[in-house]
């Protein structure tokens, strides 16, 4: 007989279906007594229904693991860089923490202005709603993200009139004051998205995520889409906000050198898992998982006279439709063994901030 019930079925088909939490006692799950620390992430799953899950010929579900179980902690005023292959399940982590995708199972712990750790997951919408003023995210694609029939400053001062906290002239001062951090002009309000080229479409996103005073902002790729010269000026800007304003980020990329310039903490993500986390100076000078080795070693070097050792790993990355048992990343790895094909990899505490999952953690 089926582990899920009639309405499980019915849910899935719908697309609201969420799996049934389980508390396991394990020390992911404990929060650190940290003063600073702003977003806990816990064991978070998101798992799609790509088929099966009929009500009428019971089938077996089958789930896409698009994010699979990650743990990692958000610090005030730090950045935590996720880094991993397209399709690894980056953007959907990023989504599944704002809870713009229901999770599947795990917990999202934020501070609020309480002091107070709060599971996102368990409040209503009304709750959910004003925790949203403390959260938002910058999207990759600018020209997608902005609304082309709206100005700029429609655009910027939506979140306030939304959440009723400016109108009239103080309206139209603080959406001014927000343009002008973001290295917009006054003449720039009354102009529509497709005016403006891909740098100052992204500046509008970001003054449009700083206008309810956020606390903690996601980055998914912010600059993937635009040039190398305006990619740097938008870093730059992206650096003096956190400053002034004490923002936590989690800055996604693809881009290795972007996540050393900008991140406090490394997250190395392959098909759903985080399978090495640590900072930027432990994953970059002392990683310890092969995957994290390949991927550091396709960095360019600038130096014409100085040939790297290049790691190639061999295929692609599995579908997370069928992951392969064991751990994920054995079919490519060059130091798998029998154990990676039958085992789940242990997480393995290097320091207090340098985790890895790996059956064989390598040395450097």
């Amino acid at each position: 007989m089926s582990e899920f019930s009639f309405w499980d079925r019915v849910k899935q088909r719908m697309g609201i279906y969420r799996a049934p939490k389980v508390d396991v006692e394990d020390e992911i799950y404990e929060i650190p007594d940290d003063p600073d620390l702003l977003v806990a992430v816990r064991n978070l799953k998101k798992h799609f229904l790509v088929a099966g899950g009929g009500i009428v010929f019971n089938r077996t579900p089958i789930f896409l693991k698009a994010v699979d179980g990650i743990s990692f902690n958000v610090r005030k005023g730090e950045t935590v860089g996720i880094v991993g292959e397209s399709g690894c399940g980056k953007s959907t982590a990023a989504r599944a923490i704002l809870l713009l995708l229901e999770p599947t199972s795990g917990h999202v712990f934020f501070r609020n202005e309480n002091e107070e750790m709060i599971d996102l997951i368990s409040l209503d919408k009304k709750e959910l709603r004003e925790m949203r003023r403390q959260m938002q995210i910058v999207f990759q694609d600018p020209s997608a993200s902005l609304n082309p029939r709206m100005t700029a400053f429609d655009i910027i001062s939506e979140p306030l009139l939304i959440h009723d906290v400016a109108s009239g002239d103080e309206l139209k001062i603080r959406t001014i004051e927000l343009m002008e951090k973001v290295g917009l002009m006054i003449h720039h309000a009354f102009r529509f998205p497709h005016e403006f080229s891909g740098g100052q479409k992204q500046r509008v996103g970001i003054a449009r995520a700083l206008a309810l005073n956020p606390r903690f902002v996601i980055l998914d790729e912010p600059v993937s889409a635009l040039d190398v010269s305006v990619r740097a000026a938008v870093l730059m800007l992206l650096r003096d906000l956190q400053r002034e304003f004490n923002l936590a980020y989690i800055f996604i990329a693809h881009d290795l050198s972007v996540i050393r310039m900008i991140s406090d903490i490394v997250c190395v993500m392959y098909l759903g898992r985080l399978v090495e986390v640590g900072t930027v100076e432990e994953v970059f000078e002392d990683m310890r998982h092969p995957y994290t080795r390949a991927l550091i070693s396709a960095i360019p070097i600038p130096d014409p006279t100085v040939k790297p050792e290049r790691i190639f790993l061999e295929g692609d990355p599995p579908s997370p439709v069928a992951p392969p048992p064991g751990c994920n990343f054995h079919p490519r790895c060059p130091i798998a063994t029998s154990i990676c094909t039958q085992e789940e990899p242990p997480r393995i505490q290097i320091s207090p901030t340098h985790f890895v999952e790996c059956h064989h953690v390598t040395t450097k």
